[in-house]
């Protein structure tokens, strides 16, 4: 119980940090300039504060119990789909996106962290939640087609599916039952989470065969439907924009997302720590771009002496989904170069399915694919489509020698062809809609009983 409380405390600690998303990664920039003392007054201060809101959301939740549901769905002249997401992630995005089109939906999206701006493109109604009580009121007032509620964290799927009056379907970006194994202790309480959603949701979406492993551990009865991030059209960059390697000779790589600094414990952060695996790279004449995800504001200054010493290593600034794929779309390979290097910074059958949108985003770009030989999920995806390829760790030395042997613009040619075919996101979205159909029948499963 206090295990319990003391999860729920931490949670709801880290919903309020996050209410202001992007304004409140500026104000503690700003922050850590004030004096100690000061900067543990205004946390403590915030913290107050958030409690009230909490405790004020909870006590109008449960007044909102008295009053009776929805006795039929929310008004709308279409089928109401409701999206939650704590975060703006790109894979809810895409999917609402290309539902959207297919216009005969109205699209809802309750998150909490997220860009309002880019949200309300795609979305009739975009909603920001605060907390759990305050999610858990806004769903009890609504009786949508369906509500897909995404997980990590777990904590908003779970919430809604306690309290929908209609069928939930569970979605998730990245299972941490599988990333850190059943047994985790560090995050016990969200794996708890997502054991819960996965066994009491009234249909699931995954996107690899880690579907597999979770079936094995969890009583997963309710039906699924395999769906990747695949692209969408809105981000591509043009067909024809041309390589630099063809103007210059010099092949040129990028990555973009999580980056360690090599100062972290390889054991537990390796699996995203490239400065050595770039120097490697970047010894054969190859230029290679990073492109960080600067949620986690850490020190890179390893990177940063790495690209003023290299001339063929660059450390970029965080760029725009539109902004970055237009750059990206003149370099010749997205790399995805994780590899375990003998430690446990994830479990095998993480590494094994794993996929995401970072593969679909090079696709965005124009792009093939560059992976590592550990990502057989991925591996045997591109091997498919023709549009990339796997390389063993022991192999990078011979990197450039390997890109000579390779047909690099018969890969970009399948990119930009199947982008618009089988790998666009609109193209496979009327398996969803037809799947939120088929959940209507069972408004409350017995699932959830």
């Amino acid at each position: 119980m206090l295990d319990g409380l003391k999860h729920a405390l931490r949670r709801q600690y880290h919903a309020m940090r996050n209410l202001g998303g992007a304004h409140y990664s500026r104000a503690a920039a700003a922050g850590r300039k004030l004096p100690k003392l000061l900067r543990w007054a205004l946390k403590f201060g915030f913290l107050c504060l958030g409690t009230l809101v909490w405790l004020a959301d909870a006590a109008l939740y449960a007044l909102s119990r008295v009053l009776p549901r929805p006795s039929s769905p929310s008004p709308a002249d279409r089928p109401e789909i409701i999206y939650v997401a704590f975060s703006g992630h790109t894979r809810p995005l895409k999917q609402l996106a290309a539902l959207k089109g297919l216009g005969r939906h109205r699209i809802a999206f309750f998150g909490h962290m997220f860009d309002p701006s880019l949200f309300s493109r795609y979305c009739d109604e975009v909603v920001a939640f605060r907390d759990v009580w305050h999610l858990k009121r806004l769903t009890r007032r609504r009786r949508p087609l369906a509500f897909h509620a995404f997980g990590q964290p777990s904590w908003p799927a779970k919430a809604v599916i306690e309290t929908a009056a209609a069928p939930v379907v569970f979605d998730i970006v990245d299972s941490l039952t599988v990333m850190y194994g059943r047994d985790s202790q560090a995050h016990a309480a969200d794996i708890a989470d997502e054991k819960f959603c996965y066994e009491r949701a009234d249909g699931v979406v995954y996107k690899s065969p880690e579907i597999d492993y979770l079936k094995q551990w969890y009583d997963i009865q309710a039906p699924t439907i395999h769906l990747l991030d695949y692209c969408l059209e809105d981000f591509f960059a043009p067909d024809d924009v041309k390589p630099l390697s063809e103007e210059t000779g010099e092949y040129h790589l990028f990555y973009t997302g999580a980056v360690f600094p090599m100062s972290f414990p390889r054991e537990t952060h390796c699996y995203s720590q490239f400065a050595d695996i770039a120097k490697v790279i970047c010894d054969q004449g190859i230029h290679f771009h990073i492109f960080p995800n600067l949620v986690f504001r850490l020190d890179y200054s390893d990177y940063e002496q790495l690209d003023r010493e290299h001339p063929f290593f660059h450390w970029e600034p965080f760029l725009p989904v539109d902004e970055l794929n237009r750059r990206c779309a003149r370099f010749d390979l997205n790399t995805k170069l994780h590899f375990l290097r003998g430690t446990r910074a994830n479990t095998p059958e993480k590494v094994s399915t794993a996929t995401g949108n970072k593969l679909f985003s090079g696709f965005e770009a124009g792009t093939p694919a560059l992976v590592s030989d550990e990502l057989h999920y991925e591996a045997q995806l591109l091997k498919e489509w023709g549009t990339g390829f796997a390389i063993a760790l022991g192999d990078l030395p011979n990197l450039k020698r390997i890109l000579d042997s390779v047909d690099l613009r018969a890969m970009r040619r399948n990119v930009i062809q199947l982008r618009r075919s089988e790998l666009s996101m609109r193209g496979q979205i009327g398996r969803l809609a037809q799947f939120y159909e088929s959940l209507r029948r069972d408004a409350r499963g017995a699932r959830r009983r």
